[in-house]
This record gives C-alpha cells, structure tokens and sequence, in this order.
C-alpha cells in the first residue's frame, strides 16, 4: 500500500512571513498611535498648566473689589480671615468650593454663597446664625451651654472658646439672651439637637418674645425654668411694666415683676391677660404706693384663677391677692 506524500507549496515560506510582516506592522502602527496620543496629551496639559500659572499671576485679574453682604456680627475682615483671601488676589486663583468651605466651618455661618465676576470682582454672601437663647443642659459632671438659632437648633457653644472668640466689639453686639434651664442631654434628638414637648414650649415662648408689641420681650427674660410636670416659668427684668408717671417716684428698679409662672399652652392669651390685669392695677391703684424692694410673682397657670403674690399697697395691705 503506498502513502500519497503531499509537498508543501513553494509559496508557503512566503505566506508566513508576509502573516508576520502584518501583525508586527499594526502592532507598531498601534505603538505609535498611543505614542502620538500621550505626547497630544502631555503637551496640552504643558500648555494648560503654563497658561493657568499665567492668567493666575496676571495683574489683569488682581482682585480690586470684594463685595460682602450679610454680616452682622462678623466684620468683613474677620470674614476675609476666616476665608483665607488676602488683599490684591487674583480672582482666578480662588478656588470658591474650598473657599464657601471655609466659610461654613465657622459655627456663627449658616450659609454663603462665594461668586466672581470676571476680571477683578469676588462676591462673598453669608447668612449668619441669629442667636435667641442659651441652652443649659444638666450633664452628670457638669452642665454645659449652647447658643440656640431661631429655629431652635445648636450651633454654638457658650461661653465661645477662646479659639472660636470674637473680639470684644463682637462679643459686644451679641442681644441679651434668656438662659433656658430644666433639660439634660436625654432631651436631645438622635441629631444632638433639642427636642420634644418642652422644648418646643419654650420655642413658642421665645417666638412671641420676638413680635414688636411682645408684652415680655425676650430682652427682659432672665431665664426660662422648665419643670416638666408643671411647664414654664419665665424670670424677668420686665420692671418697665410698673413704670410710674410721677416725677418724685422712686426708682423704677425698686418694684419688679420677679417671675411669671405660665405653664404650657396657651400662651398668647395668656400674656393678653396678664396685660389686662397689670392695666387695671395701674388704672386702679397708684403704683408708687408698692412697698419698696418687693418682687412680684404671677401665676397665670389657670387663665381662670390668676395669682399675684406679694402686692402690698399703702392703706390697702395684702400679702396675697387673687384675680
């Protein structure tokens, strides 16, 4: 039996080195692309890089104005400070994410907003936190005091850290605050922030200290005892309430309201009828006759059964009187 024997073709050597010849050709054509790609890419980024350390450097965009709004406590300069933006910069160079960051991680900033205007304006908004109240919170150590917003939140402690401090001038404009008392730590929120029936008692408290016409505004409020079975009672500097129209009247700050029992609720009405009652001693009897040195202490838990003790009024003495 006999075997056919094939014989390789004479252009097989050929084929196989011209397979090669292809490959190695688009694997170098491939090489150089990328090659071309990254130096393309590369000399770019020289330009760019070149051409932002020169518009960053240019005079033409030295920073001449920064318009700044919104301040009230803080002072412009403490707001430059905080931002980090020294005088003459080039607008171009600030970078406003970093620089609204900045802003923001000051306790006393609730907002800001940083914007430039192309060639040499930086605009710098912020929203400062209006302070109301201070949070004392009863602690197993110590207590421990937090300025609270008008929203009620926490955002700052009290007194300021000497770290945090503003200077004297600032410190100086700060309102007087009522110092709210009664709550522990358990009073606060997963947040960290005050919460609950209490507290929101004393918000709605607060709030109507804040109206123009508030017949005990917030600025004559000492402090606010929260008990939480009984409700709130507000201690005050309100002497103005028993102001005498006589010339030789003694001293207004001889005769005070000390404290004002109010409880929950009701509270607008409440204060309405307490103004009722304070006009009908004034119109009924001569305040000046007030024994020296008294305070007086309402009780208007029951808007029925209003309690003021101790009036003592000449030739009309009584330790306890009831209305």
């Amino acid at each position: 039996m006999t075997s056919k024997i094939r014989n390789k073709p004479k252009n097989a050597f050929t084929i196989h080195t011209l397979k090669w010849q292809d490959r190695n050709y688009f694997i170098f054509a491939f090489i150089f692309k990328i090659g071309v790609c990254i130096f393309i890419i590369s000399a770019m980024g020289i330009i760019f890089i070149f051409g932002y350390n020169y518009l960053t450097q240019c005079h033409y965009f030295k920073t001449d104005n920064v318009d700044i709004s919104g301040t009230r406590l803080l002072s412009p300069s403490h707001l430059l400070t905080i931002a980090q933006i020294e005088a003459s910069v080039n607008v171009l160079a600030i970078n406003l994410k970093r620089t609204r960051k900045l802003l923001l991680s000051n306790s006393w900033i609730a907002e800001a907003t940083v914007t430039r205007r192309i060639p040499s304006e930086l605009t710098i908004h912020v929203v400062e936190h209006k302070p109301l109240a201070i949070l004392e919170l009863v602690g197993l150590e110590h207590n421990a005091g937090y300025i609270i917003n008008e929203r009620g939140k926490i955002f700052q402690k009290w007194p300021v850290p000497k770290s945090q401090s503003l200077d004297k001038a600032i410190i100086a404009q700060l309102p007087i605050m009522p110092i709210i008392t009664g709550l522990d730590y358990s009073d606060l929120d997963r947040s960290g922030q005050p919460s609950g029936r209490q507290f929101n008692a004393v918000m709605e408290m607060l709030h109507l200290g804040q109206k123009a016409d508030a017949f005990i505004p917030n600025k004559d409020i000492k402090k606010i005892l929260i008990d939480k079975e009984i409700g709130l009672t507000l201690y005050t500097n309100a002497r103005s309430l028993f102001k005498r129209k006589s010339d030789n009247a003694v001293d207004v700050k001889d005769v005070k309201i000390n404290a004002v029992r109010i409880g929950y609720g009701d509270y607008a009405a409440k204060l309405a009828r307490l103004r009722q009652i304070i006009n009908h001693l004034r119109s009924k009897y001569d305040m000046v006759e007030f024994a020296m040195n008294k305070d007086i202490t309402f009780d208007i838990v029951n808007l029925s059964r209003i309690i003021a003790r101790p009036i003592y009024i000449k030739a009309r003495v009584s330790d306890h009187s009831e209305t």
